[in-house]
C-alpha cells in the first residue's frame, strides 16, 4: 500500500479521492442483476448482436436475390408462410426474413459506430470545456449550444443530402451532430469535479492538467458515459432508420430497417393495409431495439449509481 502524499494525508478522509464506481464491478452485477428490465434489455440486445454476427449463416438466403416464385400471380408479394418463405416477400420478391436479418447487421454497425463518434467527441469537448473553462469554455459551449438549435434529424438530413449516401457517410454525419448531449453532461460533471479537494490536491503537487484529466477526473466520468453511450444507441439506430425512411440512408438493394419500413409504408399507402407484414416486421425489430437499449441504459443508471433509485 502506498504512503499518501503529505497533502493529501492533512486533508480529511471525505476530501479525498472516491473510489471510481467503475472498481466495485461485483456490486455494479448485483444489483444490476435484480432490475428484470435491464436483463431483458441486455438480452435482447445480445439476440440481435448474435444475429447481425451470424446473418451469413442464418439467413436462409441472399437478401438482394430476387425469387421469381416470390411473386403472386398478380403481382403481389406473398404472406408469411407461403413458398417456403417464412415471412413472406416484398413487393419485388426478395425474401423478408433474409433482409431483416441483414438488416440487424447494417443497423447495429451503423449505430454502434455513430454513437462511439459522438462520445469521443462530446467527452472530449466537454471534459476540455468543464475543466479549462474561461475562454476555451465559452467557445465550446456556444458551438454546442449553436448545435442544439437545429433540430438535429433536419441538420443530418441535410448533411445526408448533400453528400452521397452510404454507410460511412451516414455513420460520420450521425455522430457528428449526435455529440451535443454528452458534451453538456460531461461538462457538468467536470464542474463538479475540478473543484474537489482531491483534484487541488494534485495540482498542489505539481502534476499536470492533461494527466488529472486522465488520470483524476474522467475515472469518475466512467457511469455516465457507460449509461448515455447505452442510450445513444439507441438514438443513433433510430436516427439510421428515420433517415432510410426519408430515403436519405441506406441505399437500395443494401437491406436496412428503416428502408423496410419506408418500403412498407408505401406500399401500405398503395394498397390500403392489405399487406401488413412488410411494415410490422422490420417496424418490430426497430422498436425492439431502441426498446432494449434504453431499458439496459436505464438499469446501468440505477446499478452504476445506487442514489438515483
Amino acid at each position: 500500500m502506498q504512503p499518501l502524499s503529505p497533502l493529501a494525508a492533512r486533508l480529511p478522509a471525505d476530501d479525498q479521492e472516491p473510489a471510481p464506481a467503475s472498481t466495485s464491478r461485483h456490486s455494479v452485477w448485483r444489483r444490476l442483476r435484480k432490475d428484470r428490465l435491464a436483463l431483458a434489455g441486455a438480452a435482447i440486445i445480445l439476440a440481435f448482436a448474435a444475429m447481425a454476427v451470424a446473418a451469413p449463416h442464418l439467413a436462409p438466403y441472399d437478401p438482394t436475390q430476387r425469387f421469381v416464385n416470390g411473386i403472386s400471380d398478380q403481382g403481389a408479394p406473398l404472406p408469411p408462410g407461403t413458398a417456403g418463405f417464412l415471412l413472406g416477400t416484398d413487393t419485388i420478391g426478395h425474401d423478408v426474413l433474409s433482409r431483416l436479418i441483414w438488416g440487424a447487421r447494417v443497423s447495429l454497425f451503423v449505430g454502434v459506430l455513430a454513437n462511439a463518434i459522438a462520445v469521443v467527441i462530446g467527452v472530449a469537448l466537454g471534459a476540455a470545456a468543464g475543466y479549462y473553462g474561461g475562454l476555451v469554455s465559452s467557445i465550446i459551449m456556444r458551438f454546442t449550444d449553436i448545435m442544439l438549435a437545429f433540430p438535429v434529424l433536419l441538420l443530418g438530413v441535410a448533411l445526408v443530402a448533400v453528400l452521397t449516401p452510404g454507410i460511412p457517410v451516414i455513420i460520420a454525419v450521425i455522430g457528428l451532430v449526435s455529440w451535443t448531449s454528452m458534451a453538456r453532461i460531461i461538462h457538468g460533471q467536470v464542474l463538479a469535479l475540478r473543484e474537489r479537494d482531491f483534484v487541488e490536491a494534485a495540482r498542489a503537487t505539481g502534476v499536470g492538467s492533461t494527466r488529472i484529466l486522465l488520470r483524476h477526473i474522467l475515472p469518475h466520468l466512467v457511469s455516465p458515459i457507460v449509461v448515455y453511450s447505452s442510450l445513444g444507441v439507441a438514438t443513433a439506430v433510430l436516427f439510421e432508420a428515420s433517415l432510410s425512411f426519408l430515403g436519405l440512408g441506406i441505399q437500395p438493394p443494401e437491406p436496412s430497417w428503416g428502408r423496410m419500413v419506408s418500403e412498407g409504408a408505401a406500399v401500405q399507402g398503395a394498397s390500403g393495409f392489405a399487406y401488413p407484414w412488410l411494415l410490422l416486421f422490420p417496424g418490430a425489430a426497430v422498436f425492439l431495439t431502441v426498446l432494449a437499449f434504453n431499458l439496459l441504459g436505464d438499469g446501468l443508471r440505477d446499478a452504476l449509481d445506487p442514489t438515483s433509485r
